[in-house]
């Protein structure tokens, strides 16, 4: 830079931008310093929203998976037919397969709501089972009231079982990732063994 410009005010560093403070004197320009800081600010403030969402999708998705009944899949008229041995009236075209872990959780929300109502919880195994089918597939609406599954319903329903000596009770049929399970919802407790083997599912509502 020549002794000229130097004595009309221009910076000696080239690299420096420069502004006209006066027609006749030229001082740094502090924009440049401001823009740099408002571009960190600005990017700031985006990854932070970007990472909240993220954040809330993510714990949106576990809670929806922790509060699935079911296993994803889903049976056909035929399939949940061959499943049950018994006489079976179907009301939907396809039905979820529960998950054999929530029905200790299916329990507690029928015997919550029946609690609620002020019903006693001492009435005939029908009325029983009914009550109980109802909180079930009332839960798998509203829980997979946005999803996209081509289930109708989930795959719980009533049978009647017949002893050896012809006597008969309503107990709740499931169909699970482990199988057909029989659930009784008066003692809260799956029925297996010989109760189940020494009786004969007659007719099944699902």
């Amino acid at each position: 830079m020549d002794a000229g410009a130097e004595a009309a005010g221009y910076d000696r560093d080239p690299n420096r931008m420069c502004t006209m403070s006066s027609p006749l004197s030229i001082v740094p320009s502090a924009s440049s310093g401001r823009g740099a800081a408002s571009d960190v600010s600005r990017w700031y403030r985006v990854f932070s929203v970007v990472l909240t969402i993220l954040l809330l999708v993510s714990a949106t998705h576990q809670a929806r998976a922790s509060d699935r009944l079911v296993t994803g899949r889903v049976l056909s008229i035929a399939e949940v037919r061959q499943m049950i041995r018994a006489q079976t009236f179907v009301g939907d075209d396809a039905y979820a397969v529960l998950e054999s872990g929530s029905l200790h959780e299916l329990q507690h929300l029928f015997e919550t709501e029946l609690a609620r109502e002020g019903v006693s919880t001492r009435r005939d195994s029908e009325a029983m089972t009914d009550a109980f089918v109802a909180t079930a597939q009332m839960a798998f609406v509203v829980r997979n009231w946005s999803s996209r599954t081509q289930a109708k319903a989930v795959a719980v329903g009533e049978v009647w079982l017949q002893s050896p000596d012809r006597h008969r009770r309503a107990v709740v049929v499931a169909i699970t990732e482990r199988g057909v399970i029989y659930w009784d919802p008066e003692t809260a407790c799956e029925l297996k063994g010989g109760s189940i083997a020494r009786s004969t599912p007659t007719l099944c509502r699902i």
